[in-house]
């Protein structure tokens, strides 16, 4: 997919913590349930610091809730790509990665 450098976080919180060590990714993807700190929340907080890459949305729960979660983070004003449906495909990642280009 070229895609060069991968970091990977189980919550928000380490989400968060790995943004704070390195330059911020070009893409997120989020997924909306996580524990400690769900999709949600890293939302408002990518907000809060400005986050400047794309945000891809990822989750397994129903269609209603990540519609939600979307209006949120178009609300906040972050550059969403869109979302994918667990399981998630290579077909839709790619899919969602060429608005990038």
């Amino acid at each position: 997919m070229g895609v060069t450098d991968v970091a990977t976080a189980n919550n928000g919180i380490e989400a968060l913590a790995h943004l704070v060590k390195s330059t911020p990714p070009d893409v997120m993807l989020v997924d909306i349930i996580m524990p400690e700190m769900g999709g949600p929340e890293l939302l408002r907080h990518l907000a809060e610091r400005n986050y400047p890459g794309a945000i891809i949305l990822v989750s397994g729960t129903h269609k209603d809730t990540i519609a939600v979660a979307e209006s949120l983070a178009n609300y906040r004003e972050l550059n969403v790509l869109g979302h994918i449906v667990k399981p998630m495909t290579a077909n839709a990642l790619n899919g969602l990665l060429a608005k990038l280009e």
